[in-house]
């Protein structure tokens, strides 16, 4: 059985990217799983190499109000997750 792999990726300085590729890659050579990397639903598709997904709603700026780079919040990134593997039939 499949099985969804996530994360949300971001545009950073070269050497932060270099990883996150890396990082990409070695979620895309998993066997037997979907690589997903999930995104803001007003954020365009930007790696053509992951499956991108628009899914996210909610960020830790607006409900912290704190200042700094946007983050995902965990419970609507599982919650996304679940769901692509529920629509797809994976784990």
């Amino acid at each position: 059985m499949t099985v969804i792999l996530g994360s949300s990726f971001y545009d950073a300085d070269p050497d932060t990217m270099r990883r996150q590729a890396g990082a990409m890659d070695a979620l895309a050579s998993v066997p037997d799983a979907v690589a997903v990397d999930l995104q803001w639903r007003d954020t365009p598709p930007r790696r053509p190499w992951i499956r991108t997904i628009p899914a996210l709603r909610r960020d830790s700026t607006t409900i912290t109000s704190s200042p700094g780079r946007i983050k995902p919040i965990a419970n609507e990134s599982l919650d996304a997750l679940a769901d692509i593997a529920e629509r797809e039939g994976a784990r």
